[in-house]
């Protein structure tokens, strides 16, 4: 039988994004969408799991080629290590992770890893931004995804908040890829160290400054990346490729 491999890159940056007082992560915040470009097809959700939860009847596991039914993702999400002193001047160490069919760490309700800022999408749908699911969009004119304003444009001088564009990867409604998605998540409930990151809110945990992130997937209409998902985490880089055939 003939094998063929194909790659589903997935690009991860990490970023450091000064605290300060706002909204924090939470788990009611949840929402998920599907990417659907060139060949591939898969869900994902705005705390990073990529993939499907077997409870979820609809979710899509890495299909390719797209509309096939072949399936060749369980979940894919991130962790971030991290090493630092905590109050008492003894070094710990962590690995905040997401929330998936793999397990993630809870203190009762309360999860302790990865969580959705709110204000990032349309709260009045469960699914995640989508450059191609806003306002009066061509056949998902009914379905629009983006918030009245995004959140860290606030404080743009000529425009405060974006309304109506899209918070594009590259800037201001850039759409040079066939679908992206954006979103912002951080750990700030995070509670297991005894460690405060800002003295201002006792109320933030997690460990540094590169605990808040923000998410975007990219999918590219040529046949260089037809067969490639790109998740990318602020300004800095390095690729994961998943193979599988």
């Amino acid at each position: 039988m003939k094998r063929y491999l194909h790659v589903f890159s997935f690009l991860f940056l990490l970023l450091g994004i000064a605290f300060g007082s706002g909204p924090k992560g939470n788990s009611l915040a949840r929402a998920k969408n599907d990417h659907s470009g060139n060949k591939i097809r898969t869900t994902f959700y705005n705390y990073g799991l990529v993939g499907r939860w077997t409870s979820e009847p609809e979710d899509i596991g890495g299909e390719w080629p797209i509309n096939s039914g072949h399936e060749y993702i369980g979940d894919v999400g991130h962790m971030v290590g991290t090493e630092f002193f905590d109050l008492n001047n003894i070094k710990k160490k962590s690995v905040i992770t997401i929330d998936s069919p793999r397990g993630s760490e809870f203190n009762l309700d309360t999860h302790w890893g990865w969580e959705p800022l709110p204000g990032y999408s349309n709260p009045d749908t469960p699914l995640v931004a989508m450059s191609h699911m806003g306002p009066s969009e061509g056949e998902n004119a009914n379905v629009n995804t983006w918030p009245g304003q995004w959140p860290d444009k606030l404080d743009d001088p000529l425009d405060p908040g974006w309304a109506g564009s899209w918070n594009g990867y590259f800037g201001k409604d850039q759409k040079n890829a066939e679908q992206e998605s954006y979103f912002v998540m951080d750990d700030a409930q995070d509670a297991e160290f005894f460690y405060f990151p800002d003295s201002n809110d006792l109320e933030r945990r997690s460990y540094n400054q590169t605990a808040r992130s923000s998410q975007t997937f990219r999918m590219q209409h040529n046949p260089v990346n037809r067969n490639r998902v790109t998740i990318l985490i602020g300004p800095e880089s390095f690729l994961m490729p998943f193979t599988f055939a």
